[in-house]
């Protein structure tokens, strides 16, 4: 059995096999070894005088040896299909897939394929799945890459501040974005946000926030912009980049030195923990979100509804996307957000300087063997 290269992994012929036909005269023993003699031969095409007549599948030949021993060394004819599917070389893999599963409501395992009018093979619809699920997997190998390099690095580490992101897919790619950018000289942005939708589409979603921020430096000046600059065009431009129904919540967080204070836009992300050490205690303030999502009609910044604080010594921000309080064990019973404060709070008595991971590493043990219900990201920002 072979296969035929000359076509494109996308296309039919590419995996098409390859077999000499039989002739309808031969008897069904010879038919039976070749079919031993090669474990992948799926089918095997069977030829008249008029041409390829239908073909002789594997199983119809191996099962039914009942049957087989009652007619062996006689005609192959009682095996022979017929009214089968046929298929164009060139046609794409995808395309053909669903071809098979809508052209008839019995079960087709094998289709004819031909190329310019001559046959050229047979192609099994299990191994065509096979394949496309190969070809898929690899996509989203590589997409995964691409959205790797798009969010760039995870930790910021000056004489300010340290701040760290962990983010956990639930697939291959995902929804959830986060960003640490230097602003100029004086001025950061550290950014979480959740994407509306799930997977491929999300993800694609977080490429155009990725390509907006990555262009910034580009065309302006970094230290001239405010946080309610950037947001809004960002919001601008999902608006008008993006389907009706496609929203980003997240959080935005400025860091200026020169005037010592924070900004905190919270859009519709999960609420914030803003923690305070005090001679060795900490005390944790939740704060809820003030904004809507980017991407809303009614999104608007104004300036009462941005939280601010002053930077100070042993201040911290830790924040998480609702993958982490809707992740669920294997009985399918969610964390919630009352689990994750708790997990913080452990977390911080035990080890202050690695709260972060393990919080996420106790959410993570919940989780167990369950499927991850979302993805999940947290970030911890620190002032030294």
């Amino acid at each position: 059995m072979k296969f035929n290269k000359i076509f494109s992994q996308n296309q039919v012929g590419f995996i098409a096999e390859i077999v000499e036909p039989v002739h309808h005269s031969f008897n069904i023993d010879y038919v039976k070894n070749e079919f031993l003699k090669d474990p992948e031969l799926s089918a095997l095409p069977v030829e008249t005088e008029s041409g390829i007549s239908g073909f002789i599948e594997r199983d119809a030949v191996l099962k039914d040896q009942k049957k087989l021993d009652s007619i062996l060394h006689k005609s192959i004819k009682n095996f022979v299909v017929s009214n089968t599917l046929f298929l164009k070389a060139r046609e794409n893999i995808e395309k053909a897939l669903k071809d098979i599963f809508l052209s008839s409501k019995t079960q087709i395992n094998n289709c004819m394929v031909y190329h310019n009018g001559d046959f050229c093979g047979i192609v099994n619809t299990r191994k065509l799945v096979a394949h496309i699920l190969k070809l898929r997997n690899n996509e989203l190998k590589r997409a995964r890459e691409v959205q790797k390099k798009i969010l760039g690095h995870n930790k910021m580490d000056n004489s300010l501040f340290k701040s760290e992101v962990v983010i956990e897919m639930a697939h291959e790619v995902g929804g959830d974005f986060f960003l640490m950018k230097n602003l100029g000289d004086h001025k950061y942005i550290i950014s979480c946000m959740d994407v509306s939708g799930k997977d491929v589409s999300a993800s694609l979603i977080t490429g155009v926030v990725g390509g907006y921020f990555a262009s910034l430096e580009y065309f302006t000046d970094l230290s001239s912009l405010s946080g309610t600059e950037i947001i809004t065009a960002l919001h601008n431009i999902i608006r008008a980049r993006t389907p009706e129904g496609y929203f980003l919540a997240g959080v935005v967080v400025v860091i200026d030195s020169d005037k010592e204070e924070i900004e905190i836009f919270n859009m519709g992300y999960s609420p914030l923990c803003m923690v305070y050490k005090n001679t060795g205690e900490n005390r944790i303030v939740i704060k809820n979100p003030t904004l809507p999502p980017i991407g809303l009609p009614n999104f608007k910044i104004s300036d009462d509804l941005v939280i601010r604080e002053n930077i100070k010594k042993g201040f911290s921000l830790f924040g998480f996307s609702d993958g982490l309080t809707d992740a669920q064990n294997s009985h399918g019973i969610a964390l919630g957000d009352k689990a994750v404060y708790e997990l913080l709070k452990q977390s911080l008595k035990k080890n202050d300087q690695d709260a972060l991971n393990s919080v996420v590493k106790e959410v993570k043990n919940y989780i167990g063997t369950a499927p991850f219900a979302d993805d999940i990201t947290a970030f911890m920002v620190d002032f030294k």
